[in-house]
């Protein structure tokens, strides 16, 4: 496995919450306590490896390239979701990274966002291909599920359907 030496490159492991808006339903989160950074998976020892449904949290400037090998590497089982972490609601290149991810045909995983997102932010999210979004304490689940559905005609192509 590479090692990536830019500490900024890696996302403290903040966990996620018991429950979180996966698909357009408040409901609970299968990762609770299964969530490891990439520093978390460089660290497992040869005899060590992540259980079978995990999740891989990054931060917003991560490349794919810093994600790849743990869908590429046979002794250790993919990731089978992908929390991007945004440091910043001002911070766009968590939508970037999502929208790479996509188009990459090793991706396999569902995606989520954490961190500083507003619930204005949601339905542009969702366009990029998030598929689960972790609400802060003060973000009402209600207004994030309307907010997925805040437009009924969009012009440009998206990673997702409409709702």
């Amino acid at each position: 496995m590479p090692k990536n030496n830019d500490s900024d490159n890696i996302a403290q492991n903040i966990g996620l919450p018991e429950y979180f808006l996966f698909q357009g339903q408040y409901q609970p989160n299968p990762w609770k306590h299964k969530v490891y950074s990439l520093e978390d998976l460089q660290q497992l020892g040869e005899q060590d490896t992540p259980p079978q449904d995990y999740c891989l949290q990054v931060v917003g400037h991560a490349e794919p390239e810093d994600i790849k090998p743990w869908f590429a590497h046979h002794d250790v089982p993919a990731p089978t979701a992908v929390c991007i972490h945004f440091e910043t609601f001002r911070d766009g290149r968590g939508y970037s990274l999502a929208k790479m991810l996509h188009r990459e045909h090793w991706f396999t995983a569902d995606l989520l966002c954490s961190g500083d997102i507003l619930v204005d932010q949601i339905f542009y999210l969702w366009r990029c291909g998030f598929e689960g979004f972790v609400l802060r304490q003060d973000q009402s689940v209600e207004l994030a599920q309307k907010a997925l559905k805040s437009f009924e005609h969009v012009y440009q192509p998206s990673a997702q359907l409409m709702p």
